[in-house]
């Protein structure tokens, strides 16, 4: 036997399936130890708006991990401009939260502050009850003016911006951008990854993922080290998904980084960054943070995005056991092609809105191939709402 991929027969090298299909096999032990001690780790812009999704712990131990990889990471122009545009939004959807939450701390407290109506409560059970909620109420406006400070004195910002500092890359020039875009239509039309199942959004923000794919490719083609980029991107124009499961990059992300950088190209989901750097490069990472990470499915709206043809369904859900299975619903979802975003409610309720074809009886067919299955997920239906259309602000 030769080096990997190859083999000697009668004085001849002839080329081994892994080695001319390499894209399709997983990475070998030697790609994947180059992969976790060399690679330049790339943060998608959606793993950087998460860090005002997080609770402050989670905030603090995953940034201290970017922290001890600093001279690994990179931001491309994009990733960043996306960051810097859509943080406010999230913030203020943070607020939001919190504020509804308030609002319904203040109904129920409503609804048991009348001694002469149903529901009756004891006084003393309803003191003990009162005095709960109003904690519960005094964390939650903390919450949200700490939330509201973030609009003009951000922490969170100051400590991205202060790990990022001199590793991110430059604005690509106009003419590149139109270059982009025109090799984006030809691409898209033929399904090409990344960004065709963007296809759908405003003209100045359906090529954002290809900018990206082409400043990664820019940027190892100078340094000759391979990506490991990290996204809570679900879609299939990123990733190979079978069966709802998602078994790496798409092959042809891999083919076409390779031939472009002869260097590898990988895609890690968040939870499964942090659990590969806790193993690999043996940083402490507590499991609650790891499965915070894990849980996190935020919507972001810009990719919910609707144009006339397509209907919002969503679909609230309870975690009606502690062997609940919430991924395997979404994968099941996701196996038939559906685009799934996912809104955490509290602990125990989430929310799934699913971007489906307006066509007639699709309603009926979600709730008849979907809904009906549940219940063996170890979930609990809440609320079923097909009639939300358009776009989400």
């Amino acid at each position: 036997m030769s080096s990997r991929g190859l083999s000697i027969n009668s004085g001849k090298i002839i080329n081994r399936m892994e080695n001319t299909f390499k894209e399709y096999y997983r990475l070998s032990q030697n790609e994947l130890k180059n992969l976790w001690e060399t690679g330049i780790i790339v943060l998608d812009t959606n793993i950087l708006l998460n860090f005002y999704r997080y609770s402050d712990s989670t905030i603090s131990e995953f940034l201290n991990v970017l922290e001890k990889l600093r001279e690994r990471l990179w931001l491309p122009y994009q990733i960043g401009r996306e960051f810097h545009e859509e943080r406010l939004d999230v913030i203020q959807q943070q607020i939001k939260v919190y504020s509804d939450s308030i609002s319904k701390i203040d109904d129920i407290k409503k609804d048991f502050s009348n001694k002469n109506r149903n529901p009756f409560l004891s006084d003393e059970l309803y003191a003990q009850f009162s005095n709960v909620l109003n904690k519960v109420n005094a964390e939650l406006i903390l919450k949200k003016e700490k939330y509201e400070s973030r609009l003009s004195n951000d922490d969170v910002l100051v400590q991205i911006s202060t790990i990022f500092n001199d590793r991110n890359g430059q604005e690509y020039i106009e003419s590149k951008i139109k270059e982009i875009y025109s090799t984006g239509e030809k691409r898209y039309k033929d399904k090409i990854p990344p960004g065709y199942k963007d296809n759908n959004k405003p003209q100045n923000k359906k090529f954002g993922d290809l900018i990206i794919w082409f400043q990664l490719i820019d940027k190892v083609e100078e340094i000759k080290k391979p990506i490991l980029y990290v996204t809570d991107d679900s879609k299939e124009d990123w990733w190979l998904i079978k069966s709802g499961k998602k078994l790496g990059p798409r092959p042809e992300l891999r083919k076409e980084f390779f031939q472009k950088t002869n260097q590898l190209f990988y895609i890690y989901q968040p939870f499964k960054f942090l659990e590969f750097a806790k193993e690999k490069l043996s940083i402490n990472i507590k499991e609650t943070t790891i499965d915070e990470v894990k849980e996190l499915k935020p919507i972001n709206n810009d990719r919910l995005y609707q144009i006339d043809n397509e209907l919002l369904i969503s679909i609230t859900l309870e975690k009606n056991s502690d062997k609940h299975n919430l991924d395997g619903f979404i994968n099941l979802l996701e196996s038939f092609g559906y685009d799934t975003h996912i809104e955490k409610l509290n602990e125990l309720n989430c929310k799934i809105f699913i971007l489906a074809p307006n066509i007639p009886d699709i309603t009926r067919r979600i709730r008849t191939k979907f809904v009906s299955q549940i219940e063996s997920y170890g979930l609990k239906l809440i609320d079923f709402k097909p009639e939300i259309k358009g776009s989400i602000n």
